[in-house]
């Protein structure tokens, strides 16, 4: 984290507007108001917990709820219905429970809590945190461009050293330093590191100087220097000794034996003087890192925030010897950060997952990111709890600002199980099956090559999911592609599994000319039909219209029929000769049937006297189907008689008495629906 100093400019303004600011932004709540469920949740720093419950009472309508990192208990609930998850403590604290809640790790063992115990976070608390807040940013080692979690700045801050009221150590000309100064200079860098272990005053009170010596310079009254530090995982601690070239780590009090992080047998809470004044006893006298605006609001009573001071002191510091300046400027309450202040300057950030932050519609982005987020037009509410507005001097340094990335996704795992072989036509069903921390679900693309071929969800707490895919006929190289639900877990792709997809069995009809009465054979082609051959039949509807047996290793049947109706909507359906293969039935062809020609014939035809009526038959015949009808018979243009043509297609003529001699007969058949119009002709002998 690059410190720097503030922006004469942007403080000037900002303490102006502190003071007015202070008396016109919304009151903090300590928790969301009225215990409301809101749509951002959010723990962590105790630096930033006041502030940011201010940006969330200004913002309002519950988009922001914001947990105290203080003077709570051990859990909250976040959600409605949901279970108690850890009430977190501490910028590392935070950032630990929002990594377990979008499953980047699967826990974290000995984070921090409110009431100063600590605790493992596991993964009943996956999707029950949003955002966490962090008064630094993420160190160096664990800083990445495509990182899980992104930090989000959105105001600076100042951190100083605090004594208690009235200490000696008020009058050590303190400076950060760097290591090259001398082991005797009043340098924080040697006061952490044990090389500064007491400070020597003269006999007026004045300052003599500092060493590691018990005894000091003679006529010097001796005061041993405890160098105290908020509890592990506080970001202020992690900035503070970053500052100062050394590593936290949750032992640091451990080797480095000096530092205490504990007072009364209970771990330090940051900015609260209790610990700074109760270890300053006697020739004892507590130093301290403590956040300049927190001790500005709390000196002003913003809010609702509670003045943890308890008088404490903050130091005229710089980064070099002789640039010391005061901390803060004003008095009472009305108190406002110093601009020529150039001690420790960092910004504070909102942690939020990076994935939703790169996504314009989330409530995520809408809230923290870029410069007209919800959270950055909050400026007079910063102002009022002794922060600055990030100064916009870079990209980096502009409120709402993502790039800043860290911490690995955790991976996934994914399986695709598909079968080996399948038909064309035929839904084919694979499933993924998936494995990720916090079993969040997700998104299953289905891929052939780079082309979505099927999607499937996994619920919550789900590992699998089955979809029924459409493919062509061939190859078809299948992979799965998992997008988990929750932000911190990879997206993964599983190895590619072939399905062979062989040409869906099919049927065509190759329909002569048709007309009543002529026998038609129909062809019937197979496709990828059965090598042992099958049955084909042919229907008209309901009806069967005939039927013919598939050669082994043939293509084709042909199906012979007399057509007897005057159209035919005709299928083809092949049955194939394996049990359980694949059949399959021809488009329907619509035919139109010509009519046929129909049989007319007079049977014999006997000679009658002048004196008798002359009968004989007369058969009208088809293949297929009797005709129906009439049957005339006339002399010339002159009727002798008409008849219907029976069921059976034989019918009797009776004639009228004729006069002897020798009658030529014409013989006519009408014809119907099926069959044309028919005729023969007769003669007949009627005697005297």
């Amino acid at each position: 984290m690059k410190a720097t100093t503030f922006c004469k400019i942007g403080v000037t303004l900002g303490a102006a507007a502190l003071v007015v600011g202070a008396l016109s932004v919304p009151a903090a709540q300590a928790d969301p108001a009225g215990n409301a469920f809101g749509k951002l949740v959010g723990l962590g720093s105790d630096t930033t917990q006041d502030v940011v419950n201010g940006i969330a009472g200004a913002v309002g309508g519950n988009q922001i709820a914001s947990y105290d990192a203080t003077n709570a208990g051990p859990t909250v609930i976040t959600r409605s219905g949901g279970s108690a998850i850890p009430r977190v403590s501490g910028s590392g604290a935070g950032r630990d429970e929002l990594l377990v809640s979008i499953g980047a790790i699967p826990n974290k063992s000995g984070v921090a809590l409110a009431d100063g115990s600590s605790t493992t976070i596991d993964d009943s608390v996956v999707g029950q945190l949003d955002f966490a807040r962090s008064s630094g940013g993420p160190a160096t080692k664990d800083q990445s461009a495509d990182g899980v979690l992104a930090y989000v700045p959105f105001a600076r801050d100042a951190v100083d050293v605090a004594y208690a009221p009235g200490s000696p150590l008020a009058k050590v000309p303190f400076y950060v330093g760097n290591g090259t100064e001398a082991k005797t200079a009043p340098t924080l860098w040697n006061v952490y590191r044990g090389d500064v272990t007491h400070a020597y005053f003269n006999a007026d009170g004045s300052y003599n100087s500092v060493g590691s010596d018990e005894t000091g310079p003679e006529g010097t009254t001796v005061y041993k220097i405890q160098p105290l530090l908020p509890k592990f995982g506080s970001g202020t601690r992690s900035y503070f000794l970053g500052q100062l070239g050394l590593t936290d780590a949750s032992g640091f009090t451990s080797t480095s034996p000096f530092v205490s992080d504990t007072s009364n047998g209970k771990p330090i809470e940051e900015h609260n003087g209790q610990a700074i004044v109760d270890a300053t006893t006697g020739s004892t006298l507590a130093i301290a890192p403590f956040s300049v605006s927190q001790w500005v609001a709390q000196a002003n009573g913003v809010g609702t925030v509670t003045d943890r001071r308890h008088g404490v002191e903050l130091a005229d510091l710089s980064k070099v010897d002789g640039a010391q300046a005061p901390a803060t400027t004003g008095s009472g309450t009305a108190y406002a950060t110093n601009p020529n202040y150039a001690g420790f300057v960092r910004d504070v950030y909102n942690i939020v997952p990076s994935r939703l932050a790169d996504d314009p519609s989330s409530a995520i982005a809408k809230t923290f990111v870029g410069k007209d987020s919800l959270v950055c037009k909050q400026t007079a509410t910063i102002l009022a709890y002794g922060f600055l507005p990030e100064p916009a001097t870079s990209a980096a340094a502009t409120c709402g600002y993502t790039q800043l990335r860290a911490y690995p996704a955790s991976p996934s795992t994914t399986t695709l199980t598909a079968p080996a072989t399948a038909v064309a036509g035929k839904p084919v069903a694979v499933t993924a099956s998936v494995d990720s921390f916090g079993t969040g679900g997700g998104t299953v693309r289905f891929l052939k090559g780079g082309t979505v071929v099927g999607t499937g969800s996994i619920a919550k707490g789900a590992k699998s999911v089955t979809a029924a895919l459409s493919l062509p006929a061939g190859a078809s190289s299948l992979t799965a592609l998992f997008v988990p639900s929750l932000a911190g877990v990879a997206s993964s792709v599983s190895g590619a599994s072939t399905v062979t997809v062989a040409p869906a069995t099919a049927a065509a009809l190759s329909v002569p000319k048709l007309t009543v009465g002529v026998a038609a054979k129909v062809n019937v082609w197979i496709t990828s039909g059965d090598a042992k051959g099958g049955t084909v039949t042919l229907k008209n509807g309901k009806e069967i219209v005939g039927t013919a047996k598939v050669a082994a290793g043939s293509n084709k049947a042909i199906v012979a029929f007399v057509p007897k109706h005057t159209s035919y909507s005709l299928v083809g359906a092949y049955t194939p000769a394996t049990a359980g293969g694949a059949g399959a039935s021809s488009p329907a062809v619509a035919v139109k049937v010509a009519k046929g020609a129909p049989s007319v014939k007079v049977g014999a035809v006997k000679s009658v006297s002048a004196k008798a009526h002359a009968k004989f038959d007369v058969t009208v015949t088809g293949a297929g189907t009797a005709p129906t009808g009439k049957v005339v018979v006339k002399e010339g243009t002159k009727v002798l008689a008409t008849v219907t043509v029976p069921k059976g297609g034989r019918a009797t003529v009776t004639l009228p008495l004729l006069k002897a001699g020798t009658h030529k007969l014409a013989v006519s058949y009408s014809g119907d629906s099926l069959w044309n119009a028919g005729s023969t002709s007769a003669a007949l002998k009627v005697t005297r």
